[in-house]
């Protein structure tokens, strides 16, 4: 259970709130919200699962968000942020990605 938060190059800051197995992904710029259902494999390590919401921009990437599955790995901790890596497993192939999530929101 937590609240996170995420920052893209573009500009978007994501809220991301944990509560039990849903995890819900606010742009604090849009209000666009978008739900996951996540599974934590262990301290570190979880998968997440699109539910429903405004993530997909129309129904070719709504399919995609419906059939992959996202794997989360956390590397590191320190004390007001955590760097993970994120694997996409789609049908069309993976995609891997790192990204810090701040556990408190930064001044942009």
């Amino acid at each position: 259970m937590g609240r996170f938060h995420s920052y893209s190059k573009k500009g978007d800051h994501i809220q991301i709130t944990r509560i039990d197995g849903i995890q819900q992904d606010v742009n604090m710029n849009t209000l666009d919200t978008t739900y996951w259902k996540i599974n934590w494999l262990d301290n570190c390590r979880f998968t997440a699962v699109y539910l429903s919401g405004a993530g997909p921009k129309n129904n070719a990437e709504k399919l995609l968000y419906q059939t992959s599955i996202l794997y989360f790995d956390i590397k590191e901790i320190a004390d007001d942020y955590y760097i993970g890596t994120t694997t996409i497993k789609a049908a069309e192939g993976n995609s891997i990605f790192t990204d810090t999530t701040w556990l408190v929101e930064q001044k942009r």
